[in-house]
């Protein structure tokens, strides 16, 4: 089955060409909180007596509520709403959470407040990406993999900072000094970022309702990318939440070495979106999907046979390469197979789902640490990764702008 993208020629304006830089940008300040919050994991741990079914409780937490997020601002970005309020609200509630979290003193609050943070967090993906995917509909995944370095780079820089900062002061006095990243990013869009409604009618329900169920509920091609995007998700969430506690407790890694470690994954990752977004709008997403999720899968398993220091850093390196570079390729694999008035709904819909089906990953392989070794849960990663790559030949052919 092919799916034809019908896009227009127009090149984006100047307008759009200042708006991608900060849509990016404030994505990045939402996944700074996210990379501190990993590189503190092991203080928290060892503050609050945490066992790491407890840690992997914590994600699975957050990956939950985080889909209630997406979930509502999706449909209200496609229903016409304010996606400008929206973007705003997000970066600003973030800040907010992430103090909270550290005036925590018990798993349950640190839970609810962490839920309540990837809450916001996702609220920025819909309208955003649809946005992007709106503006720049032949160049999508360049688009979207400009977005995706923003967060890599806030996920790069929050870690480095954390990890300097844990040398001086608490995990909790660091999280609040850190509240004015969010808070001036908050206003900067508050100053900047234009009114993106005004050409967007409030749609009628019924309308709105059909167009979904037409284009994303019977639409087996989208159902494949989702598939696809949980499989990967569910390797990145384990990633993201045990490789500190492995850096710190296996490789005797200190703070500021697992922050170095953090930054590399995300940096490595995130100069490459955009190249790998352009490559993928112009041969195809599929053969980059395959042969980096093949390479990443291998990566993480070698990762488990080397010591030191320099041999870690570099397959760290080489996963963030690999693996975190690809969700925008899968994002607009997504709108490419999908109408054009439903872009927020299916990036909703596909982190949603991401979130619900991998948000159970840290719990189980955080108890199968418990129960044998941290290594155990990086060959779940591995399998989970290796399968994703697997399952990349059975999707949907798309033809984008730049082959039809």
């Amino acid at each position: 089955m092919q799916h034809r993208i019908t896009t227009s020629q127009q090149e984006p304006s100047v307008p759009d060409r200042l708006l991608l830089p900060l849509i990016a940008t404030g994505h990045g300040s939402t996944h700074w909180y996210a990379g501190m919050l990993s590189a503190l994991l092991p203080a928290i741990r060892e503050d609050l007596g945490l066992t790491y079914a407890q840690i992997g409780l914590l994600m699975t937490g957050r990956a939950l509520l985080g889909a209630c997020g997406n979930v509502a601002t999706s449909i209200a970005s496609d229903m016409g709403g304010q996606r400008r309020s929206i973007l705003i609200g997000s970066v600003f509630l973030v800040a907010l959470c992430y103090i909270l979290i550290g005036m925590s003193t018990s798993l349950l609050m640190l839970l609810f407040f962490g839920s309540m943070a990837a809450m916001a967090s996702n609220a920025w993906h819909p309208p955003s990406m649809a946005l992007l995917g709106e503006r720049f509909p032949d160049r999508r995944g360049y688009a979207l993999g400009w977005h995706g370095t923003g967060a890599n780079l806030g996920q790069t820089l929050g870690p480095l900072a954390a990890g300097a900062m844990l040398s001086y002061m608490s995990w909790r006095a660091t999280l609040y000094v850190n509240v004015w990243p969010g808070l001036l990013m908050g206003l900067l869009l508050l100053w900047l970022l234009p009114v993106l409604d005004d050409d967007r009618l409030t749609r009628q329900a019924k309308g709105y309702w059909h167009e979904l169920k037409s284009g994303l509920v019977y639409n087996t091609a989208v159902m494949k990318v989702a598939v696809l995007s949980i499989l990967r998700t569910m390797g990145q969430q384990g990633l993201q939440t045990f490789l500190p506690l492995y850096m710190a407790e296996s490789l005797g890694f200190g703070p500021a070495l697992v922050g170095v470690g953090l930054a590399i994954m995300t940096f490595s990752g995130s100069w490459l979106e955009p190249i790998s977004g352009l490559l993928s709008d112009r041969i195809g997403r599929k053969p980059i999907l395959f042969v980096s999720l093949l390479l990443s899968a291998f990566m993480v398993w070698g990762l488990t046979l080397v010591s030191g220091v320099w041999l870690p850093l570099l397959f760290i390196g080489l996963i963030g390469l690999l693996h975190l570079s690809l969700r925008p390729i899968i994002m607009a694999f997504a709108m490419d197979v999908t109408p054009p008035g439903i872009g927020a709904s299916t990036i909703g819909f596909v982190f949603s789902v991401n979130q619900l089906f991998s948000a159970f990953t840290p719990l189980m392989t955080g108890y199968l640490a418990d129960v044998y070794d941290l290594k155990t849960a990086f060959y779940v990663f591995a399998v989970l990764t290796l399968v994703a790559a697997l399952w990349v030949p059975l999707m949907s052919r798309v033809r984008t702008g730049e082959e039809a």
